[in-house]
């Protein structure tokens, strides 16, 4: 992956590898007023790992895949970090919203 591509796949979408066999991933999106919603696929070793989301004040709505084998460590600016295993799922139940769709009102 080219650094500009890396940048805006680590950074903007906030997907990440903390371990090189993407055995482990962090999910961090960028809390920036000018950026509002992203959406990020990345084809590992391990299978996809996905996080597409959309930010309004304080409010996210994100769906994550991560992939088999993997665990994911979701950080959102103000809310608790959640560790998320392989699979598309709402992160942790926290939630309440759709399966896959996560709800988070700022703290």
């Amino acid at each position: 992956m080219g650094a500009a591509s890396a940048w805006i796949q680590q950074r903007i979408g906030g997907l990440a590898a903390t371990a090189p066999d993407w055995s482990a991933l962090t999910v961090a999106p960028v809390q920036d007023d000018r950026v509002r919603w992203a959406r990020i696929a990345h084809d590992t070793v391990r299978g996809r790992a996905a996080v597409s989301w959309m930010r309004t004040d304080e409010v996210w709505e994100m769906t994550v895949e991560v992939p088999r084998g993997a665990t994911a460590t979701l950080a959102l600016p103000g809310h608790p970090v959640t560790t998320l295993p392989g699979g598309r799922h709402d992160p942790a139940g926290t939630c309440g919203g759709p399966a896959g769709v996560c709800r988070l009102s700022g703290a």
